[in-house]
């Protein structure tokens, strides 16, 4: 029993060496072509020039106590805005 496992790991072993060689051996002799991909140009439309400067606000935002903010304190931020409707604050607050 223990010749017969010490045969197969051994045979094993042979072939799977035999085996990588092989493919290194091929490797080493087909070497794949190293093509540059092609630089593609895609030209942009220019971006639109900057609009008129925001004037002065002030925006209440109800579902967070009421928090103040001005444009002052936002100006050179990004803003995200959104047209769904806001719920009224809860009663009594």
């Amino acid at each position: 029993m223990k010749s017969t496992a010490l045969a197969f790991w051994i045979i094993l072993a042979v072939v799977s060496a035999t085996g990588y060689g092989s493919w290194v051996a091929w490797q080493k002799m087909h070497p794949p072509e190293r093509r540059i991909a092609p630089t593609v140009h895609v030209n942009y439309k220019p971006a639109p020039p900057p609009g008129p400067p925001i004037k002065e606000f002030e925006l209440v935002e109800p579902q967070r106590q009421r928090i103040r903010f001005e444009r002052t304190e936002r100006q050179g931020l990004d803003w995200a805005v959104s047209s769904s409707p806001i719920a009224p604050p809860p009663a009594g607050s």
